[in-house]
């Protein structure tokens, strides 16, 4: 995690296997100050850019609409 971003938690890794509809309000709720992007991925293919961003959250969302990966700032 960079130096320069706001205090608060930035990690999820206990949200991994539940809904994202879920785990976006623990998200809001534990941490106010962040935006939620939910990234869909179909197969080995996903939209994610490199760019870093404080007050973004990624979900890995599959078909499902589980959460694949660890929700992080970023």
């Amino acid at each position: 995690m960079a130096d320069f971003c706001p205090p608060g938690k930035n990690r999820w890794p206990e949200l991994v296997g539940i809904e994202a509809r879920i785990a976006e309000k623990i998200i809001q709720k534990e941490n106010p100050n962040v935006d939620i992007v939910q990234i869909f991925l179909f197969g080995s293919k996903s939209g994610i850019t490199m760019e870093f961003c404080c007050s973004r959250v990624r979900l890995l969302v599959n078909i499902n609409g589980v959460i694949v990966g660890i929700p992080s700032i970023g």
